[in-house]
């Protein structure tokens, strides 16, 4: 069965991708210290778990966020909900990159583990389980599906997933996403895990991973929104892009330093 997406974009973004994978070809083949890319994905860890729990309300600061992930270190005034958001979060960036290094075809069941970690003992009833409520989701006039199509929506964007497809990866990451959002299978958890999914599929494809900066907040939503209400994924794709570019942006730095001090 092949599963075709609904979404369209402007052509007009076709050379910034172009661009994009001659970038992501050019990084590939530079040889970086271990230490180095280490250094780097460490950055990314923290960075992503800090903003994309800030963008739901998480409380807790970037050097605050550092603080729990390094040094396990519990900050005062700020909920344990806050404190263990950012800890599952960083572990559910541990699994999505073990599983951007496996061969295996990706598919709901990924999307649901993912997911499980992000919410595990905060909802343990929830995590990993599919809504059986209905939601709206505030500030948009998009209505995601009843909950008694939650599982069969999930299992046609899971044959999506699992399929070959012909788009540039960066707009795969993108469909993803923003389907995924429209979904909005789960009670609670579903904007990280949203960002997580979309995370995968470019560390799949070689592409490093991205931060959605809580800045560009306002941005995110109505670019989600314009997928939802139009299937318009132009916003989406440039999103995604601009946040793909800026992380080939710190590698290069970081590669260029290599090169200096040798």
């Amino acid at each position: 069965m092949v599963v075709v997406h609904p979404y369209r974009w402007s052509e007009g973004i076709e050379p910034r991708l172009r661009q994009a994978t001659e970038r992501m070809r050019q990084l590939r083949s530079t040889v970086m210290p271990p230490a180095a890319v280490q250094s780097l994905r460490h950055w990314f860890r923290v960075h992503h778990t800090y903003h994309s729990n800030a963008i739901e309300g998480n409380r807790l600061t970037l050097p605050e966020t550092r603080a729990v992930l390094e040094d396990g270190i519990t900050i005062a005034g700020k909920s344990m909900k806050d404190h263990l958001e950012a800890v599952n979060l960083a572990q559910a960036l541990d699994f999505i990159q073990e599983l951007a290094r496996k061969e295996t075809v990706l598919g709901e069941r990924d999307v649901r583990e993912m997911h499980g970690i992000v919410l595990r003992g905060i909802e343990p009833e929830n995590a990993g389980a599919y809504r059986r409520i209905n939601v709206r989701i505030s500030g948009t006039e998009h209505v995601p599906p009843e909950a008694i199509h939650v599982p069969e929506s999930m299992r046609t964007f899971g044959e999506w997933l699992a399929g070959a497809k012909s788009e540039h990866p960066i707009v795969v990451s993108a469909i993803a996403h923003a389907w995924f959002e429209t979904i909005h299978p789960f009670v609670d958890g579903n904007g990280r895990t949203g960002r997580l999914l979309a995370n995968l599929l470019l560390m799949r494809e070689h592409y490093p991973a991205i931060v959605l900066r809580v800045q560009e907040r306002a941005r995110y939503y109505a670019a989600l929104d314009a997928s939802h209400s139009s299937d318009d994924m132009t916003a989406m794709v440039e999103l995604t892009l601009g946040c793909v570019e800026e992380s080939f942006s710190e590698y290069e730095r970081a590669a260029r330093e290599v090169l200096v001090r040798h």
